[in-house]
């Protein structure tokens, strides 16, 4: 019996896989296979201002050639429904308007086998004033992500709103505005003002005015500048390293890792919680409001000021300092502990080491939640909430060339 439910079992599993194979060639064989293609040549009198808005991915190249638009769409399914869509090129005065429109949509997605379709522009290597590239937001997941090279083509201003690319730019550039996820390459030969919306690997280089980065989610950012910089990035989970010149770099996120080296005087302000942050460089003044983070700051110079917001709280802080410092002030305080109470506390943070010095200080009670340690003249000002931050101040071991 057990023979017979056996042989029973493989005539089943083996008529099963032929039915299936057979359903498969069946299906294969049975593809509605749909291409469309359109291409327009573009005028060079007419290259400006450069709109392009479009119902799928957008793809940019430079060309030595003449400037053109060209429309490619393979589509394949068991039910023969493509979408269609239809290009439209027009001109105004020294301006070129580029439209791909969805004129017939797929409401009903099945057997689909190969969706792909892209609108290429190809435009010369030269200035351009306006740029601007939007599409719907719209991938479908078989797509590849698209590239938008701009290498060698130089823009005034440029305004990308798309759901996903891969940005190669390098040429002189005034504004650049991005919104898309990706990643970009960006190298400025003029001082550009750089806006970047979501998640991005990003690794921008050269010449800047100003950059904002708004980064949703774990992403790289790497930034050399070559001029003196403002910088904004708000981010989480983030890898973060910046190099060269700056004047203002301001800092809000969680659980970001940041190196900062510097080399022109700036100041340097940070918000947030969980972060490492590693800044080396000559602060003119600089701004904590951190929470559980670990803060390793190396100033060259004498800072005008160093701020702890009283928030701050749950942090470690290793400051080092030039040698030939003149003087400064660790302010405790706190809200929340009576006058015995807070002197038993401030006696124990010291007994474990939560501050620790190697420049003397001097030991002086002010008022009766507040206690002093003051080296020197006492000029520079650190107040510290007492709650939970451990502070370690180093002699570096270096002379400051323009210490107070």
């Amino acid at each position: 019996m057990k023979k017979w439910l056996i042989a029973l079992s493989i005539i089943c599993g083996v008529s099963l896989i032929s039915t299936a194979v057979l359903a498969g060639r069946v299906y294969y064989e049975e593809l509605e296979v749909y291409t469309d293609y359109d291409k327009r040549e573009l005028e060079a009198s007419a290259l400006n201002n450069i709109y392009i808005n479009s119902s799928i991915p957008i793809e940019v190249y430079p060309t030595t050639g003449k400037p053109y638009v060209e429309f490619n769409q393979t589509f394949s399914d068991i039910m023969g429904m493509a979408p269609e869509y239809e290009l439209m090129v027009s001109k105004k005065n020294d301006s070129t308007y580029i439209e791909l429109k969805e004129i017939k949509d797929v409401f009903f997605w099945f057997g689909v086998r190969e969706d792909k379709a892209k609108l290429s522009v190809y435009l010369p290597q030269s200035t351009i004033n306006r740029l601007s590239i939007q599409d719907e937001g719209y991938v479908n997941y078989r797509r590849e992500k698209p590239i938008i090279n701009l290498e060698g083509i130089n823009v005034n201003e440029l305004d990308v709103s798309t759901h996903v690319g891969e940005f190669i730019l390098d040429g002189h550039y005034q504004k650049v505005n991005i919104s898309s996820e990706g990643s970009i390459r960006l190298n400025s030969k003029s001082p550009a003002e750089v806006s970047i919306h979501q998640s991005m690997d990003q690794h921008l280089t050269g010449e800047f005015k100003k950059i904002k980065i708004l980064n949703y989610d774990s992403s790289y950012i790497t930034i050399d500048s070559n001029s003196a910089s403002q910088v904004e990035i708000e981010s989480s989970h983030g890898q973060i390293d910046l190099r060269g010149n700056y004047s203002k770099v301001e800092l809000e996120g969680i659980y970001n890792d940041i190196d900062l080296r510097s080399d022109s005087l700036l100041e340097l302000v940070t918000n947030g919680n969980n972060n490492t942050i590693t800044a080396n460089g000559p602060f003119k003044e600089m701004s904590f409001n951190e929470q559980g983070t670990q803060l390793e700051i190396k100033t060259t110079t004498v800072p005008d000021r160093l701020n702890f917001d009283q928030e701050s709280t749950n942090n470690e802080i290793n400051l080092t300092f030039p040698s030939n410092i003149p003087g400064f002030k660790v302010k405790y305080y706190t809200e929340y502990y009576g006058v015995e109470e807070f002197e038993h506390h401030i006696n124990e943070m010291i007994s474990r080491g939560d501050l620790r010095s190697d420049f003397e200080l001097a030991k002086e009670k002010v008022g009766e939640n507040e206690l002093v340690f003051t080296h020197g003249n006492g000029a520079l000002i650190m107040a510290l909430n007492i709650e939970m931050n451990t502070l370690q101040i180093i002699d570096g071991g270096y002379t400051s060339n323009i210490a107070q």
